[in-house]
């Protein structure tokens, strides 16, 4: 009968814990941003590149405000506005205007290197979004488009292994 009356006592503690914690504000930001800098206006990418950009990138580094049923529930909530906030602070899609041009220029440089490379989507990402991954001719479709934007920024072209311009490689690297 202890045990019982103890199994009792712990789940009533837990359940207290679970809802007590859904007090704890998670941090993200759901306030609507300005449309005007955003990297979809200032770049105005092609609907093919937009559609990526939306489904791949904003949750965590974009203008993104609605947000899965599981970003409202601690303690997953706080994985996610952890993720958010880890993300923005690298870059940050919603602020794109703010950056100044060279910056945008590495930014796209990485953006590129991460995509093709596979570190973006995030694994642990795509394992909840699978709609997120990206196929190879999105992933070079992505990379033409951050090469051409940089190049508008007035980026040189990385030459590849071979010391061909516009073609990526980590060899000739110093």
């Amino acid at each position: 009968m202890a045990r019982v009356a103890v199994r009792r006592i712990i789940l009533l503690a837990v359940l207290v814990l679970v809802i007590a914690i859904q007090f704890y504000p998670t941090g993200l930001d759901r306030s609507a941003p300005d449309p005007s800098q955003a990297i979809e206006s200032v770049l105005q990418p092609g609907p093919e590149v937009a559609r990526i950009l939306a489904r791949s990138c904003d949750d965590c580094h974009g203008t993104a405000r609605v947000w899965p049923w599981y970003a409202s529930v601690a303690p997953a909530s706080w994985l996610v506005a952890g993720d958010v906030k880890d993300a923005k602070g690298k870059i940050d899609f919603a602020h794109w205007a703010q950056y100044p041009p060279r910056r945008q220029a590495r930014f796209l440089e990485a953006m590129n290197d991460e995509v093709r490379q596979g570190g973006m989507p995030l694994p642990k990402y795509l394992w909840m979004h699978r709609n997120a991954r990206l196929s190879a001719a999105e992933k070079q479709l992505f990379g033409a488009w951050t090469e051409r934007e940089r190049a508008k920024l007035g980026a040189p072209a990385e030459p590849d292994q071979a010391g061909e311009p516009g073609k990526r490689g980590t060899e000739q690297r110093r």
